[in-house]
């Protein structure tokens, strides 16, 4: 099936997919994972109390 807004067939977007996917899955989830677990593992940080306007 062809899809008439863009011109691009079935084909076309299973083979952009199958190389985006894993791209976003390196380039942008697992940098964010990292960055995650790197501060959830630091000392939580106490509040400091006072007005402090």
């Amino acid at each position: 099936m062809a899809d008439e807004a863009t011109g691009y067939r079935d084909s076309q977007y299973k083979a952009f997919f199958e190389a985006f996917i894993p791209f976003v899955h390196r380039a942008v989830y697992l940098p964010m994972v990292a960055e995650f677990e790197k501060y959830s593992r630091q000392q939580p940080v106490k509040p400091k109390r006072g007005g402090g306007f």
